[in-house]
């Protein structure tokens, strides 16, 4: 039966076998077609899945695109989108971080700006927290706690600037900015790059 069927699909052309294929679709139940999707996902290597992705991906239409995201994002964990974002985010380069930073804080409304700042900010007495209330208090507060130098890389960070163009205005080297960066962020309580670009975009 598998030769026949073989040597009769191999007489067919490739309208005739799209067609039967979509009859046979049309015909199976939503589960049967789950498990066909999988077996067949199984075979396939990593590099084949990918361009399988991007090419329906290519022809759907935003909206659809938009839809997909949104379907997939909301089954997935906290620990799968965690994941996702990282990824995501470390594949940016810094001026496209900071762009993003720059449109998602343009979008936000007053109220969820200061509670971005405060989450990012961490957990603070109870006069530091009224200080936050305002755009002057946070400003001097996150400030205070940073020297000169600290505060004009931060600054930079925030406008965009890569490590070496940092390094380059400043007259030192590319690996001192990682470090006063990384400094300024274990100072500031903020985990990554994107969170302290947010941090001094809000602040200003």
């Amino acid at each position: 039966r598998s030769i026949m069927a073989k040597n009769a699909n191999a007489a067919r052309t490739p309208e005739q076998r799209s067609a039967i294929a979509k009859k046979a679709h049309a015909a199976r139940t939503p589960e049967q077609r789950s498990a066909i999707a999988k077996k067949a996902q199984a075979t396939l290597t990593p590099e084949q899945r990918s361009a399988i992705a991007k090419k329906r991906n290519a022809a759907r239409t935003p909206e659809q695109r938009s839809a997909t995201r949104k379907k997939v994002w909301a089954i997935l964990t906290p620990e799968q989108r965690s994941a996702l974002v990282k990824k995501r985010d470390a594949a940016r380069t810094p001026e496209q971080r900071s762009d993003m930073a720059r449109k998602a804080n343009a979008a936000r409304t007053p109220e969820q700006r200061s509670a971005i700042m405060k989450k990012a900010w961490g957990t603070r007495s109870a006069n530091r927290e009224k200080s936050l209330n305002t755009k002057q208090g946070f400003e001097k507060d996150w400030m205070s706690l940073l020297s000169r130098r600290h505060i004009a890389i931060a600054e930079a960070a925030g406008k965009g600037r890569s490590d070496a163009q940092i390094a380059s205005s400043l007259g030192i080297r590319k690996h001192t900015v990682k470090e006063y960066l990384r400094i300024i962020r274990k100072t500031l309580g903020v985990s990554g790059r994107l969170e302290l670009v947010v941090l001094v975009l809000c602040g200003r």
